[in-house]
């Protein structure tokens, strides 16, 4: 299956919120990439993103997934212990399991902790969901 990129419709938080009270999965799905990808408040997304990755619907649990990954490029942090047990759990999910190794991937390339300034800019191994991130998120 050929793959092309779209360009999301701008849609807002109350686009998905409604998205979500009406279970319309195609708009919950685009609203959760388009947010990703322009949401200022990360906090607020990051907790969209796992109620969504823990959703009934195989398709929403897969594009909640990717659109970790595309959050953890955008703001360049991610919160680790609230999004990597999920992503972990979505790896073993048959319906989310590719986009939930390439959230994996991308939080391993785009997440750093530390200040670059210091020389002390530490890359996340996003393999590793050990006790070691308890302060990072």
């Amino acid at each position: 299956m050929k793959r092309i990129y779209r360009q999301p419709t701008p849609l807002g938080r109350h686009d998905l919120e409604r998205a979500r009270a009406e279970r319309d999965v195609p708009v919950i799905c685009e609203a959760a990439i388009a947010l990703a990808l322009t949401e200022p408040d990360r906090h607020w997304m990051e907790r969209q993103l796992v109620e969504l990755m823990r959703d009934a619907d195989g398709s929403v649990r897969s594009i909640a997934a990717l659109a970790v990954g595309h959050l953890a490029r955008v703001h360049g942090q991610i919160d680790l212990e609230l999004v990597m047990p999920v992503l972990q759990d979505l790896v073993e999910d048959s319906e989310a399991c590719g986009n939930a190794a390439n959230a994996l991937d991308d939080i391993s390339t785009f997440v750093h902790y530390g200040n670059a300034d210091d020389g002390i800019m530490r890359v996340v191994d996003a393999t590793d969901v050990g006790d070691e991130y308890a302060d990072l998120g």
